[in-house]
């Protein structure tokens, strides 16, 4: 498995061990956990998309996390959220997750 570290955040892709972590991370971020966020349909989705949902983490802790989907033609962008510390610090730009935060998942929710 490929990762990558910044300023002591590291990078990788996301496993379904991260599922609880993800569903808190959302949840603090306000993103609406629906039927198809069950345990089964997450394990699904990362099956059917390898490699394209990254989570980030700090010692132990997930402190952001994207699910990334491709249907053939185009790239798609799911539950985006870094822990909102971060976002107060510019976005996580100083943990290498820069342009990971609410403004983008405020979007994808109401669009």
């Amino acid at each position: 498995m490929r990762t990558s570290k910044s300023g002591g955040v590291t990078i990788r892709k996301a496993r379904m061990s991260d599922y609880n972590s993800l569903i808190k991370l959302w949840k603090e971020n306000e993103i609406a956990i629906r039927p198809g966020d069950d345990r089964d349909d997450i394990k699904k989705f990362l099956a059917r998309n390898p490699n394209l949902s990254l989570v980030a983490v700090e010692g132990n802790k997930i402190i952001g996390a994207v699910l990334g989907s491709w249907d053939g033609r185009r790239d798609w962008l799911h539950h985006l959220a870094v822990e909102k510390r971060l976002q107060k610090e510019r976005g996580g730009e100083h943990t290498g997750i820069r342009g990971w935060g609410k403004d983008e998942e405020k979007r994808s929710r109401d669009g």
